[in-house]
This record gives structure tokens, C-alpha cells and sequence, in this order.
């Protein structure tokens, strides 16, 4: 834009750029740009040619106007506009690059590099989470360290690297299985002092990767300290100087030099690891390669958190100030489309770029809520008090905070002058909107809970006795009727028990008769060993008798999807299958606690079932009851984490572990209606959805925040 109405406002100033100030041609996207390299403040700005070259042509001796009027007398295609020189006199004022031999000029930079420590002060607390505090220069010992390490920094010592991660590669895979097994006892709390002086030591050698290539390549390592990441000191070590690096595989190695590093101290930790006993230094070795992937892929390497990923990825997209760019382009679409602002300069000027900007705008705020959120649950669980604190200080920073940036933008920002009162109209109608939508609109409220579909009467048949399968008497899936044989078992040790007991009886009986004749006295112990002997083989017939398994009841025999081969030997307490009756079907659904409120709360509108396979059906339960107490039986072993449902259990296998949940529920039991068209098999899993009546989002929120803070901290 040629013309500006701010203009007036810088026209009549004599200024220049500070003599300190450095440049460097770099390429962005094909394009050539300036890059200004503050070595005082440690800050970098990004200028078009045409921008730098007006620059660079100012003096305190001619006023800004006059400079303007001759560039465009001498270059009118390419000197900037007056509103893109308003905005850029006015960024490298508030950046104190700009200076003047007007009278009090220099007690204006002092004031404006106290405002520029003072804006970075507040930015630390908006990032509260991952606070630094610098400590001293350590260039003098990142020097050293290069000067040692220089011979591996090379394509020989990249390839002994990619060796050196391949083997370490070849060990995980060969001990997979062990590695993760061990990964439970990671956060145990005898390992959790040790874990975090691993995590120093590790860090530390992280950063000296970026120190150490940042040397390499020719830059300078001024500032080091204190990285408080969810208030756990760890070290950090500033490599800003590498933005100035005119190759991008320069900056893109400086990037990656700390997973360098770290990479490789993991592949040495897992062969100390693979090869040492049990003892400390293997679980060293151990927290060595759990927190070198960890934290590489959670952190490191994410670009949606600024740490190493997000330069990396600013670097290769040729993106430099990625966030704050994609800050500018929602803001320039929310001028552009929504305030309809005139005569806007446009952050990108290319449709990749403004979809690269504006989606990771949109991903890198909901993911660093999500780790915010995150973070303060895991610190809450360690310690409460310290848990509550970073939420409340999180939901200022993070909701306070940006409410009253935005407000005083709307009353405050110059680019609003014209259409102030529009602006204002339409975002108090917007927040208010939503507002409205969220506290009194009422949305549908339900809540889906996992169950199984049940015969009544279903019997389980369980083995009696232990014995050896000789005999199939009825095919799975067969009707049978009450008392029906099913199949027959073998136990030689129970006939071999069986003779010796009949033999035992005659003995004592034998010995009866001569007690009763000669030796009375004898007669009140035989009697006593007899109704014990008399007992056993009770005992021995009745589990005989259990080896001919036999049908409670009327309905359709199966195994329940276990495989009963003949000669298979099955234990005492094996379940051998199931009979379903061909009755009526209820629904036995696991309500765990955190939604068990509104059973007893709320008035339920209605329950609906659908079976798994046929979703498209929905059954309308009539009568449902709520059974007493909280239950730990599941009523399938379909709906544990066993059998691939969804209901954590308390332990895993066939046994009766898999079917004990880790927590009580509540059982809820609706009769089915019958349908022709959906099959209700015995055992089939599907879902119920509880419909309460409708409330605002907001309530709804509030009651599964409620839910949470009494599940995890029982409050």
C-alpha cells in the first residue's frame, strides 16, 4: 500500500540503524532475505531486500519522508509502501534497533529495552510450565568441548553414528519383550530419584550436541542455565546464534545435534543394558534408553512445543518465527475476513505458506493445552497442593490471559481506528454468542457404557472334578434337554481311590463284628473311622458321578468358544461351556463410578442397546433395575482388556482374574425386547446409552471435572 494514514507519525523522524546491528543474505523458499542480527539483545529479524536496502539508506541527518521520496524517485517498484515502513519503523523501535541523535534518544532505548525485558518476563510466566533462568556464558567450555570432539565431527564419525544406532536397534528388537515389561517399573518410586539424575546427565549432554555444532559451524554459545520443565531443574543451553548460519543444513544440524547426542548415549545405554546383570548400573542403562525416547519424541522432536523439533521444522519449511507468524496470519484473517479491515499487508504470500501457518497454529495451541493439562494432572498426583497451584495459575495465564490481550487489542490497536466500534460490536456479540451457547443452551446429555447380552436362565458348567475328556455325548451348538449327558470324563485315580476304599470299609466292618463279640471298648473309634470312611467314599461317588457332565437345564449347549479336543486332560474348576436357555434375554451392562451418579441422581429418558455387529439396530429397553452394591465380577470376560473390551481388568489369562475388574461398578440389567432382525446370541458385547435430560456444555463439563478430581484425588 502506497499511502498510509499513520504516516504523519513517522514522516518527520531522523533515525538509522544502530551501528552494532549485523546483517547476512540468506534464501527462504527461493526467495533473498536480510537477516538482522542484534549480538546485544541476542535477536534476529527477517527483512525483505527492498526493506533493508531503505534501511540501510537512513541517516540522522534527513527525516524518514526524505528518504522515502527519493528511494521511490530512484526505485519506485521496489521501495516499500508507506504503510509496510510504518510498521517496520515501528518493530525496530520497540526492538530498540533503531537510533537518533535527538536529545533524550538514548534514554528512549533504555526505556524500550526495559519494556523488551519486561515483555519477556511476562512471556515466561504465559510459559510458565517451561521457565528459564539464565546463569552465565558458557563458550569458554562449549569451546573446549568442540575443539576435543572436532575429529568425530565429520561424515566418518556421521556413519560410525548411524552404525552405532543400528546396533544398538538390532539389541532392542532381539529383547523387546523384556524392554517393555520393564518399563512398569520405571515409575516406581525407588527409581524416581534416580530416574531424574539420569535425566540431568542426559540433558546435559543434550545440550552440549547443540553447543558443540553450533561451534562447529562458526556460532557463538553466550547463555546457559536452568530449564524448570513442570518445576523440575533441568540444564538448557541457548544456541540462537545459529539462526544467523546462512546454510539451512547448518541450522538444521544444530537442530538435531542434542537427538544426536542423546541418540547415541541411548544405543550405548542398551548395550550396557543387554549385557549387565541385575544391579544398578543396569537399571541406569535402563532409565538411559527410557527417557532418551521419551523425551525425543514427546518433546524433542515434536514441532508443536518449542524445543528442538520446532526449529527444525521453521528450518525446513524455510519458515523462520513459525509461531508467532502463524499468531499474525490468524489475526490478519480475523482483520481481513471478520473486522473487514482495508488495505491489509498479508503475512504469506503463498497458499502452501498460509496453510502451513495457520494449521500449525491451530495444532500447536490445542497440543500445548493438552500438554499443559497433562502435566499439571501428573504433578497433581505426585503433590496435590503444588497440582493446584499450576491450575489455577494455567487457567489465568492460559484463559485469563489471552481474554485481556484480545480486549485490550480491541480497545487499544491503531489498525482498529476506523472500525473500532464495528470491532468491538462484533466480538462482544461472538463472546457473548458463545457464552450463551455454553452456559444455557441445553445440548443432549447421555453417557455409553460397554455390556454383554445375557440368557435367563444361562448356566456355566464348571469341571467338578479333574479327569481326562474320553467322550463328546452332544455337539456344540445341539438343543438339549434337562439331565441330557453332554460329554464324559476319565479318572483312574478316582476308580483306583474307589477300590481302596471299598476295601478300607469291608476292613473296618470285619473288624466291627469282632469288637462287638470280644472288645467293646474298640467299638467308639471303628465306629467314628467307619462314618469317616463312609464319608470319603460319599465323596469319591459324587465326584464320579461328576465326571458324566450333564445339562442343568433345557436350552442350546456350546463351549463357549473354548476348543475341547478328546484326551485333553482339564483340571478341577475349567469351565466346560454353557447352556443357554431359550428364553427371555437381558442386557447386563458395566456402569463404572465415575458415571454412576446420574442412576441414582438424574431421571434417565430412556436406554438404548445396539449389539456389536449390527450398530444400525437400536433397541429401546423397557425395564432396566440397578443391582445392590458395587460389583468386581465382570458379567463376560468379553468386556475386559483381556478379550479386548474395554473394562480394565485386575489381571489377565483365562482364569478368573481376567474376569475381575480393577474397580467396582455397578451392574445394570435391562431386559431385551425381542427383535427378529438382531441376533441376540448369549454373550454377544454391544453398548447402552443412557439418555438424561439435555444440559449446557458447560454443566456437562463441570460434572466430568467434578468426576475426575474424585477419582483421582477423592474429593
Amino acid at each position: 500500500m502506497l499511502f498510509s494514514e499513520s504516516w504523519h507519525l513517522v514522516a518527520p523522524l531522523r533515525v538509522r540503524l544502530r551501528s552494532d546491528v549485523e546483517a547476512r543474505r540468506q534464501v527462504f523458499r527461493g526467495e533473498s532475505w536480510f537477516v538482522v542480527h542484534d549480538r546485544l539483545n541476542l535477536q534476529f529479524f527477517r527483512l525483505r531486500p527492498a526493506a533493508y536496502v531503505f534501511l540501510a539508506r537512513l541517516d540522522d541527518r534527513r527525516t524518514v519522508e526524505e528518504h522515502w521520496r527519493e528511494s521511490l524517485s530512484i526505485d519506485p517498484e521496489n521501495t516499500p509502501g508507506q504503510q509496510e515502513v510504518v510498521q517496520l519503523i515501528a518493530q525496530l523501535t520497540g526492538a530498540s534497533l533503531l537510533q537518533s541523535e535527538q536529545a533524550g534518544d538514548a534514554l528512549q532505548q533504555f526505556r524500550r529495552r526495559q519494556e523488551g525485558r519486561r515483555k519477556q518476563a511476562r512471556q515466561q510466566v504465559m510459559n510458565f510450565l517451561f521457565w528459564r533462568i539464565p546463569l552465565f556464558d558458557p563458550d569458554p567450555l562449549v569451546t573446549r568441548a568442540e575443539s576435543v570432539l572436532r575429529p568425530v565431527l565429520n561424515k566418518i564419525g556421521l556413519l560410525a553414528w548411524f552404525l552405532l544406532i543400528a546396533w544398538g536397534m538390532k539389541l532392542v528388537f532381539e529383547r523387546i519383550d523384556v524392554l517393555f515389561d520393564r518399563s512398569q517399573a520405571v515409575l516406581a518410586p525407588a527409581n524416581l530419584g534416580w530416574l531424574y539424575l539420569v535425566s540431568v546427565a542426559l540433558k546435559l549432554w543434550h545440550e552440549l550436541g547443540h553447543g558443540v555444532l553450533c561451534k562447529r559451524f562458526g556460532g557463538e554459545v553466550r547463555s546457559c542455565g536452568i530449564l524448570l520443565l513442570a518445576l523440575l531443574p533441568l540444564p538448557f543451553i541457548d544456541v540462537t546464534a545459529a539462526h544467523a548460519f546462512r546454510e539451512r543444513r547448518q541450522r538444521v544440524l544444530v537442530g538435531l545435534g542434542g537427538v544426536i547426542f542423546e541418540l547415541g548415549a541411548a544405543a550405548v545405554a542398551v548395550f550396557v543394558w543387554a549385557y549387565s546383570g541385575d544391579g544398578l548400573v543396569n537399571q541406569l542403562a535402563y532409565n538411559a534408553i527410557f527417557l532418551a525416547s521419551v523425551t525425543t519424541l514427546v518433546f524433542n522432536l515434536n514441532p508443536l512445543l518449542r524445543f528442538d523439533g520446532y526449529f527444525i521444522l521453521t528450518d525446513l519449511t524455510d519458515t523462520p518465527n513459525l509461531a508467532k507468524r502463524a499468531l499474525s496470519q490468524w489475526k490478519w484473517l480475523l482483520e481481513r475476513w471478520v473486522f473487514k479491515l482495508p488495505r491489509l499487508i498479508p503475512v504469506e504470500r503463498t497458499v502452501k505458506g498460509v496453510v502451513l501457518v495457520v494449521l500449525y497454529g491451530l495444532a500447536s495451541t490445542v497440543y500445548r493445552l493438552f500438554a499443559l493439562w497433562a502435566i499439571m494432572l501428573f504433578v497433581g498426583d505426585q503433590l496435590f497442593g503444588i497440582g493446584l497451584v499450576l491450575a489455577v495459575i494455567g487457567g489465568a495465564v492460559w484463559g485469563l490471559g489471552p481474554l485481556f490481550k484480545f480486549a485490550r487489542y480491541l480497545i487499544k490497536d491503531q489498525s482498529l481506528e476506523q472500525r473500532r466500534g464495528r470491532s468491538i460490536s462484533l466480538a462482544t456479540g461472538t463472546v457473548s454468542l458463545v457464552v450463551i451457547l455454553l452456559v444455557a443452551v441445553p445440548v443432549p446429555n447421555r453417557f455409553l457404557m460397554p455390556g454383554v447380552v445375557q440368557a435367563s436362565p444361562a448356566t456355566h458348567l464348571i469341571s467338578e472334578t479333574d479327569g481326562i475328556l474320553v467322550e463328546m455325548l452332544a455337539r456344540p451348538g445341539e438343543a438339549v434337554e434337562a439331565g441330557q449327558p453332554l460329554l464324559r470324563l476319565a479318572n483312574p485315580e478316582l476308580e483306583a481311590a474307589k477300590g481302596a476304599v471299598a476295601a478300607a470299609l469291608e476292613e473296618i466292618e470285619a473288624r466291627l463284628r469282632l469288637a462287638r463279640n470280644s472288645l467293646p471298648a474298640l467299638l467308639p473309634a471303628l465306629e467314628a473311622r467307619l462314618k469317616a470312611t463312609e464319608s470319603q467314599r460319599s465323596e469319591i461317588e459324587r465326584r464320579m458321578e461328576a465326571l458324566l457332565v450333564r445339562a442343568p437345564h433345557a436350552g442350546r449347549w456350546g463351549t463357549d468358544g473354548r476348543d475341547l479336543p478328546l484326551g485333553m486332560k482339564i483340571p478341577r474348576g475349567v469351565s466346560l461351556g454353557v447352556v443357554v436357555s431359550q428364553g427371555k434375554r437381558m442386557f447386563s451392562t458395566v456402569v463404572d463410578q465415575d458415571e454412576a451418579g446420574p442412576l441414582f441422581g438424574e431421571p434417565i429418558q430412556r436406554v438404548e442397546i445396539r449389539i456389536r455387529g449390527e450398530a444400525d439396530r437400536t433397541l429401546q429397553v423397557g425395564e432396566w433395575s440397578i443391582l445392590p452394591g458395587d460389583q468386581r465380577r465382570l458379567p463376560s470376560r468379553a468386556l475386559g482388556w483381556a478379550a479386548g473390551g474395554t473394562v480394565e481388568v485386575a489381571g489377565a489369562g483365562e482364569g478368573a482374574e481376567s474376569q475381575t475388574a480393577a474397580e467396582p461398578f455397578f451392574e445394570v440389567l435391562a431386559e431385551l425386547p425381542s427383535d427378529g432382525d438382531v441376533q441376540l446370541e448369549h454373550s454377544r458385547s454391544g453398548v447402552a446409552k443412557f439418555v438424561l435430560q439435555p444440559r449446557p456444555i458447560a454443566s456437562q463439563a463441570w460434572r466430568s471435572l467434578r468426576q475426575l478430581f474424585q477419582k483421582r484425588y477423592q474429593i
